[in-house]
């Protein structure tokens, strides 16, 4: 399994006016202060977190969180954004640690059940991993279940077990329609198991679920050549050209062209 074959889940929104907020009280997580913190600085201090987190900084994300740990080991979003600096650093354990941590002080927080299960996942924690991901379809107020599904699928898929990935990666699509990873994996696994017109239909369904997106046009192109269809996987490959002149998936198309 690569180190991309599974994807965790978490919405950063863009964060403000931190860094203005906190000049005066900077510190490093090793000094001492007089002072005790806040609870609005605890705030200030997990959004600037959030917003290092989201530009890729885990380092200087993990110093605002040491800085407050005391005070905010209770927050579930204290842990949550904890576990995907860890995760971001390849410490799978103590993500693990720091989601299970979330979901005691939320148990409803579904989406943590996700990111606990990719880190189990990349720990061969397998059966951990699927109960996690299963939890987390359990709640019916989680507002993305494609991604717990898509997991499945791919947790499955590295245990060569196609059915049930293919069983998951077509409730990933029923939960949303218009997710194009959920067609990309099925087509995958459709065309592992020789059921290339399968997969055909499902790309088809994809491509009017994003008529721009050159990625599954190509993959319905390829697909095309498989089973014979000449003429209308050419047509495909003009559309990519057409939609995306410049990409890898038009220069792909242009190489395919050149060919037939």
């Amino acid at each position: 399994m690569n180190a991309t074959s599974l994807r965790p889940a978490l919405i950063l929104p863009m964060i403000v006016l931190a860094m203005v907020l906190l000049t005066g009280c900077a510190t490093t997580p090793k000094q001492n202060r007089e002072d005790p913190i806040s609870e609005q600085e605890v705030g200030i201090r997990m959004d600037l977190a959030e917003s290092y987190l989201a530009a890729r900084e885990p380092r200087r994300t993990l110093r605002e969180l040491q800085l407050i740990e005391t005070q905010a080991r209770a927050i579930p979003r204290y842990h949550n954004l904890l576990g995907h600096t860890y995760l971001i650093l390849r410490e799978y354990e103590r993500a693990e640690q720091s989601f299970a941590q979330v979901v005691k002080l939320d148990p409803e927080m579904a989406e943590a059940y996700v990111s606990m299960g990719f880190a189990q996942a990349r720990l061969e924690k397998i059966d951990a991993a699927e109960k996690s991901f299963k939890q987390a379809l359990e709640d019916l107020t989680y507002l993305t279940p494609e991604y717990a599904a898509f997991n499945l699928a791919l947790l499955y898929r590295s245990q060569n077990k196609l059915p049930e990935a293919v069983e998951y990666a077509k409730m990933a699509i029923e939960k949303n329609w218009r997710y194009i990873d959920g067609y990309l994996l099925l087509s995958d696994l459709l065309n592992r198991q020789g059921k290339t017109r399968e997969a055909i239909s499902w790309l088809r369904q994809g491509s009017e679920a994003d008529l721009e997106n050159v990625q599954i046009s190509l993959r319905l192109a390829e697909s095309l050549l498989r089973v014979g269809e000449i003429e209308e996987a050419k047509k495909w490959f003009r559309m990519i050209i057409e939609t995306s002149p410049g990409s890898e998936e038009a220069r792909m198309a242009d190489d395919y062209l050149e060919m037939l």
